[in-house]
């Protein structure tokens, strides 16, 4: 994704992603997993015009920020699966499988996959922005194990909930270490 005109989206029905949201002043909703991610862009998060915000986790902000109510809340309802309660999100060990049970829940029927790669790139970066911080502003970097062993395995368990609502869904990274749904590139998508 690094290098991409993310002004191509700008009339697509979008989520964005953690930093996306840096990126996609148009998406239709934000989502992010962890209080970290929330605390560190509070205002970012508070700026964007996206008409839904959603997170999990919610209400341990909610005490911490009293004036933090836009926002949708979704309970933790473990790693692996498809969560058909209404408020209930699986994790997948990571935002982007969080985010994409959300849009199947949310009644999507085709959903392209933009940066799902789960690769290092040749100076071993493994986001296509500058990646996460702790609190203390130290780089948070994954390993190959965080990626292959705990995020990866993880997204098979969507297939037949996607397959059940009739949704399509399309990586747009040819190049792509997630093998679970077709691939096709986000020139010819989009």
């Amino acid at each position: 994704m690094r290098g991409f005109d993310f002004r191509r989206l700008n009339d697509k029905t979008t989520i964005a992603i953690n930093k996306s949201l840096l990126v996609l002043p148009k998406a239709k909703l934000l989502w992010w997993s962890d209080e970290r991610f929330f605390r560190q862009h509070l205002e970012e998060i508070k700026k964007h015009k996206a008409a839904y915000k959603a997170t999990a986790y919610i209400n341990c902000y909610r005490e911490k920020n009293p004036e933090w109510v836009s926002s949708y809340s979704f309970s933790n309802s473990g790693m692996k699966g498809y969560d058909e309660r209404p408020g209930y999100l699986c994790h997948g060990n990571n935002s982007g499988y969080a985010a994409l049970h959300l849009a199947i829940k949310l009644g999507a029927k085709k959903i392209i996959l933009l940066g799902y790669d789960f690769k290092f790139d040749a100076q071993k970066n493994s986001h296509w922005h500058d990646g996460h911080v702790d609190e203390l502003g130290r780089s948070m970097w994954h390993g190959e194990d965080t990626l292959t062993k705990n995020m990866l395995p993880n997204f098979q368990h969507l297939q037949v909930p996607a397959l059940r609502h009739r949704v399509i869904i399309i990586n747009s990274n040819p190049d792509s270490n997630l093998d679970v749904w077709p691939r096709q590139s986000i020139e010819e998508l989009l």
